[in-house]
């Protein structure tokens, strides 16, 4: 049971509970944007969040493996 303070805030607006399925939901609750769903490809559609995330997690990626690769060359050097 909720206390009668969420209760009571939710009555005047001041809060909100949202039942979700899955992280998805949530995110799009939160964000107010669409989380995007796989196309046949496996791919997220651009304006999605999940397309934004998966971009940004690779452009990290790619960071951490140009490190690598300088350091490959700089050992190679010596």
């Amino acid at each position: 049971m909720l206390k009668q303070e969420i209760i009571t805030a939710v009555e005047q607006d001041d809060f909100a509970i949202y039942a979700v399925s899955n992280v998805n939901e949530a995110l799009e609750l939160l964000t107010g944007e669409i989380a995007g769903k796989k196309d046949s490809n496996g791919e997220y559609p651009e304006d999605s969040l999940n397309f934004k995330a998966i971009s940004r997690l690779k452009e990290i990626s790619d960071l951490g493996n140009d490190k690598e690769e300088d350091k490959h060359e700089d050992d190679a050097e010596t």
